[in-house]
């Protein structure tokens, strides 16, 4: 209930009405009946008879204070608690910090989109020629990998899947005895029959000596962790990658175009070996922005 009392005949200089206020306070008539609606500002007076809204002066503060939190990016929700509730300091830290760790993780996203946009870009000017990426057909051996698994909602994603499911797989290896640094080969799985932005298939795996293996499969919980083998692959479509992590769909598009140009189809999943070591932690420091070398494998057969 709105409150009510007695308007006097001519308004006091310091109540408007609520077009007059919304010049002056630059929110829109209708915003004003909103934050009305959620308990956020409540007009001064409202007249009982025709329900017209009056605004104060005074509550020019209130709505500096409500735009400024708005410029912060918090919910209206937010804002109506930390003017009409006792927020602690803490508390007001706590909210602000959450804001702060959910902005940086919009720019993450919208840096990544970039690095999409421009390889894009680049695929369409003609500016991704097939000599920035040589591709050679060969036979690779069977081996044996410990990988974990999961679905990346969004492509937009993929950078914080792909940390959380090599922490995870990591973290896995060394309960089980196998430090970081006794890891050979790191790699990267992708399972699609074709290009998918959304509910992706991904596989973040370690290549295993042949003492990994014995050790590893006498272990007791594989639930996020398996251990399993790679059969040979007779022909496998491999090009070298030299660039950053962000470009690496580019070598899969120039990957793809030359294996339509020549004839080939592919038979399996995509396999990316990361020659220059191991990725977890790179996308938590400044090094993600470094280039970096790695291979990227698809099997194939002959149309």
């Amino acid at each position: 209930m709105h409150p009510v009392s007695s308007l006097p005949a001519t308004l006091p200089p310091n109540l408007l009405r609520i077009g007059d206020f919304s010049q002056l306070a630059q929110l829109t008539v209708p915003a004003l009946r909103h934050y009305d609606e959620v308990g956020l500002l409540k007009p001064a007076y409202v007249d009982k008879f025709t329900d017209y809204r009056y605004y104060s002066l005074d509550q020019l503060t209130a709505v500096n204070r409500i735009l400024a939190l708005r410029d912060l990016g918090l919910s209206l929700d937010q804002i109506r608690r930390i003017l009409h509730e006792p927020l602690t300091a803490e508390q007001f830290q706590a909210m602000l910090s959450a804001r702060r760790a959910e902005l940086a993780r919009q720019i993450s996203q919208e840096e990544q989109r970039l690095k999409r946009v421009d390889a894009r870009l680049k695929h369409l000017t003609g500016e991704l020629v097939s000599s920035a990426y040589e591709v050679v057909l060969k036979p690779v051996e069977a081996i044996t990998i410990a990988a974990t698994r999961e679905w990346v909602p969004h492509v937009s994603q993929m950078a914080e899947h792909r940390s959380s499911a090599l922490a995870r797989l990591y973290g896995w290896l060394e309960t089980n005895g196998i430090s970081q640094t006794q890891v050979s080969l790191e790699a990267m799985h992708y399972h699609s029959d074709g290009y998918m932005d959304t509910e992706i298939d991904m596989e973040a795996a370690v290549v295993l000596t042949k003492a990994q293996v014995r050790q590893l499969r006498g272990s007791k919980d594989q639930v996020q962790v398996t251990v399993r083998d790679l059969p040979a692959e007779p022909t496998m479509a491999s090009t070298i990658h030299n660039g950053l992590l962000w470009e690496i769909p580019e070598g899969i598009v120039a990957l793809f175009a030359w294996i339509a140009r020549n004839g080939f189809q592919s038979s399996g999943s995509i396999r990316e070996l990361h020659h220059f070591g191991r990725e977890y932690p790179v996308y938590r420091d400044e090094s993600q922005f470094q280039p970096r070398v790695l291979e990227l494998q698809i099997p194939v057969t002959k149309i």
